[in-house]
């Protein structure tokens, strides 16, 4: 995610002087994915 936001360099700096001793890495995988188009609704 780093790497998206500030680029190859900026994010594999970001990376490498996080500290991660006891650092948790918390992953979410969306079972649904709700959302409303509301271009749809000609406002």
């Amino acid at each position: 995610m780093a790497r998206r936001y500030l680029g190859a360099k900026g994010g594999d700096a970001y990376a490498e002087h996080s500290g991660t001793d006891g650092s948790v890495v918390v992953r979410i995988e969306p079972q649904r994915w709700l959302s409303v188009d509301y271009g749809k609704l000609g406002a």
